[in-house]
């Protein structure tokens, strides 16, 4: 796990297999090891030009299961549409997660320059 949340850290850039050795800890030929397992599996796909690993697919659908998770998201969208179209900007809605926040939701206005 803290190998995939690694790899979430370099979002749409991808991460370097020397840089999540240096996160890690774990040494360069153990995280290629781990990281070719996850590639395999498509909780984690390389970027043929940049070398780069990005989170993959498996692991999106993976979340999906646990959708009711948040049912919050439900609840909300009606309210969250209805005030896009009002303020015609984006909205978001964020769920807190240690530190961090994570969107759960966007909803887009009409404006014509979008957050």
């Amino acid at each position: 796990m803290a190998v995939l949340r690694l790899v979430a850290c370099g979002q749409e850039q991808g991460v370097r297999v020397s840089d999540i050795a240096a996160m890690s800890g774990l040494s360069r030929p153990t995280v290629h090891r781990l990281l070719k397992v996850l590639v395999q599996e498509t909780a984690v796909e390389q970027d043929p030009l940049t070398r780069r690993y990005l989170i993959g697919p498996e692991l999106a659908l993976l979340g999906l299961a646990r959708a009711s998770r948040f049912p919050i998201r439900t609840i909300a969208e009606p309210f969250l549409r209805a005030l896009a179209e009002q303020i015609g900007d984006a909205v978001f809605i964020s769920v807190r997660h240690g530190a961090d926040s994570v969107c759960i939701g966007r909803y887009l206005g009409h404006h014509g320059i979008q957050v």
